[in-house]
């Protein structure tokens, strides 16, 4: 059912991962960067890359409207066709019933506004063709920047996740923002 997407703003392209993309894939699961505050994630070689990438693929066609698996989308800029970051929106661990929207932006296109417009779009595309009515993210509290950025996005703070409500304490301690679909 998302084996298709595509989403344009002003400066991007967002749209699914290809096999094809396996090397930008890897550069962002290796970037310490960009997975520094991502708890259940660690460095991968090509192979698991590879292996990683099957799954995101095959998930793309799995969800539906009455069971959303989540997908990961990759931004991509309209003006010189460099990878920017990514996007995903996926059932949350610790609460399946919730959708957590997720992004990560390449160095070199960091402090431009790329994380907003790309998490815009995201949330967009969520309540109109997901048709999920509220979508949270999780931020480690040391991270100011992402906390300022899903404000941006238009995400209220709502609590701390404490471990009783964690089904995953990888959560626990974690910034618990969201917005409802008549707030975007």
């Amino acid at each position: 059912m998302y084996e298709n997407i595509y989403i344009e703003t002003d400066r991007l392209e967002i749209r699914n991962f290809r096999k094809n993309d396996i090397e930008i894939l890897q550069r962002i699961v290796n970037d310490e960067e960009i997975m520094k505050y991502v708890p259940f994630t660690e460095a991968r070689s090509l192979d698991e890359c590879n292996e990683l990438m099957e799954r995101i693929i095959r998930r793309y066609s799995e969800g539906t409207k009455d069971c959303f698996k989540g997908f990961l989308l990759l931004a991509i800029s309209r003006e010189t066709g460099e990878p920017v970051g990514f996007a995903g929106l996926y059932p949350a661990t610790y609460d399946i019933t919730q959708n957590e929207l997720f992004y990560g932006v390449f160095d070199n296109f960091r402090g431009k506004g790329y994380a907003i417009e790309i998490g815009k779009a995201v949330i967009a595309f969520g309540f109109s063709r997901v048709g999920t009515n509220r979508i949270i993210a999780t931020i480690d509290e040391s991270n100011s920047i992402s906390r300022s950025i899903v404000e941006k996005m238009g995400m209220q703070f709502e609590s701390i996740i404490e471990d009783e409500t964690a089904k995953d304490s990888s959560y626990e301690g974690e910034l618990l923002y969201s917005i409802a679909s008549d707030g975007c």
